[in-house]
């Protein structure tokens, strides 16, 4: 299973850090602030993902669906 988190402050870092951990799971990262092996700025890098956490500063959330609209299909 492909899992991608959008923003990886303390929640989504949190939760991106347990699965991991788990290590059953592919996982995409996407922050604007952290960089890493697993980790875009890209909301691109989500299309193929089965479940992605959007843990976004609340005041940031619809811009962040906005943006994922023509990415993902959002139910």
């Amino acid at each position: 299973m492909k899992i991608g988190v959008i923003g990886l402050g303390l929640i989504g870092g949190s939760i991106f850090k347990e699965l991991r951990s788990l290590g059953k799971y592919e996982l995409i990262g996407v922050s604007s602030s952290v960089t890493g092996a697993c980790i875009s700025n890209d909301y691109n890098t989500l299309k193929d993902c089965d479940l992605v956490f959007v843990c976004s500063p609340m005041n940031a959330t619809l811009e962040v669906l906005e943006k994922l609209d023509n990415i993902l299909y959002i139910c």
